[in-house]
């Protein structure tokens, strides 16, 4: 008990020279001239760029029949429609339409081997989404184990351009 309550004699006393007076402490913590001061740039260390690879024509077209693939996959697990069509809003159709046209247009850039087509191919990824989202919300279908297939499909398509976009870079001219 006395242990606790006692001052603990077995560490040495401080050295004289380490007690610092209040005149030492200000000469410590006075300012470096500038020239002496390190820039923030020198202080941290510079990361190398991340560089991205080029994407080649090849691969370009590899991923336009990808694309072409999936889209027919996605298509070919819809069933027929619960009950007669439903009468859909115009803005439906033109989501539609873009979509196809968007779909098309990138189809035809990646088979030329043109990067741009992977811009058309994320929006219409993007618009597939839209649309497999608005089915059941339309009364067209009702949500089933295809309908999650159909969005994966729709997802992976738009995430399969954007990645793309994003992992490589243009062709220099």
């Amino acid at each position: 008990m006395t242990l606790i309550l006692e001052p603990d004699t077995r560490r040495p006393a401080p050295r004289p020279e380490t007690i610092t007076t209040a005149p030492a402490r200000a000469a410590a913590t006075a300012v470096a001239p500038p020239d002496l001061v390190p820039t923030p740039s020198a202080a941290l260390p510079q990361r190398p760029r991340r560089t991205r690879r080029v994407v080649s024509r090849r691969q370009l077209r590899w991923v336009a029949l990808l694309m072409i693939g999936l889209f027919a996959l996605g298509v070919g697990i819809e069933p027929a429609p619960t009950g007669p069509d439903p009468v859909l809003p115009a803005w439906v159709d033109l989501i539609a339409t873009a979509t196809l046209v968007a779909l098309l247009a990138s189809w035809i850039a990646l088979a030329a081997g043109r990067r741009s087509g992977l811009w058309s191919g994320a929006i219409a990824g993007l618009s597939l989404v839209t649309q497999s989202a608005l089915c059941p919300a339309l009364d067209h279908h009702v949500i089933a184990p295809w309908w999650w297939g159909q969005l994966a499909i729709s997802a992976g398509m738009a995430a399969l351009c954007v990645g793309l976009l994003v992992g490589t870079r243009a062709r220099a001219s």
